[in-house]
């Protein structure tokens, strides 16, 4: 088999059963700060306990080395300077506290509020050997899994959330696809 034809087979394969995403929906009470990144206390009581037990139970169970926490938002409008260039960095190192982080639009807002959620989740134990990867879904991704057509505009709880997805990392892939050929 070609090298190309090897390599996509290996990114292709997929698992009949494929880890489940956690859903954290703002309807259901996983909130954050109006227009901000900053974690309710229930929220953030709930990352640290609950969600964190559930992260490491699929990590187990699926064999995954990623973490992926995807922000996403409706489509309410923001009009400041955002400083998530600057800020981020300083943030998930935990040096500087999530309410520095200003975004200046709804991707930028959907990051901020994933980045905020990864900086509770990677001083969580039993998850720290993991690579949890904070990701904007902004406001383009609907709760059905379907691309929005722009024009939903307005207050829309169940459209603010946290996904958190996980999978195998390109390494770990390549690490059983070797094994296999062995």
């Amino acid at each position: 088999m070609a090298e190309a034809e090897k390599d996509l087979a290996q990114t292709t394969r997929q698992p009949r059963d494929l880890p489940p995403i956690i859903n954290l929906s703002e309807a259901e009470g996983y909130s954050f700060e109006v227009s901000s990144a900053g974690l309710k206390p229930d929220f953030h009581a709930k990352l640290e306990n609950v969600i964190a037990k559930q992260i490491a139970a699929i990590v187990a169970k699926y064999d995954v080395d990623v973490v992926e926490v995807i922000g996403h938002t409706d489509e309410q409008r923001l009009s400041r300077q955002s400083n998530m260039d600057y800020v981020f960095g300083r943030v998930l190192s935990g040096d500087e506290d999530v309410s520095k982080m200003e975004p200046g639009d709804n991707a930028g807002l959907g990051l901020a509020r994933a980045i905020s959620v990864v900086s509770v989740l990677k001083k969580i134990p039993e998850l720290e050997h993991l690579n949890i990867l904070p990701m904007s879904g902004g406001q383009l991704i609907l709760p059905d899994d379907r691309l929005t057509n722009g024009v939903q505009s307005g207050d829309a709880p169940a459209r603010r959330r946290i996904e958190i997805r996980v999978r195998k990392s390109k390494q770990k892939l390549a690490d059983e696809g070797n094994q296999e050929d062995n």
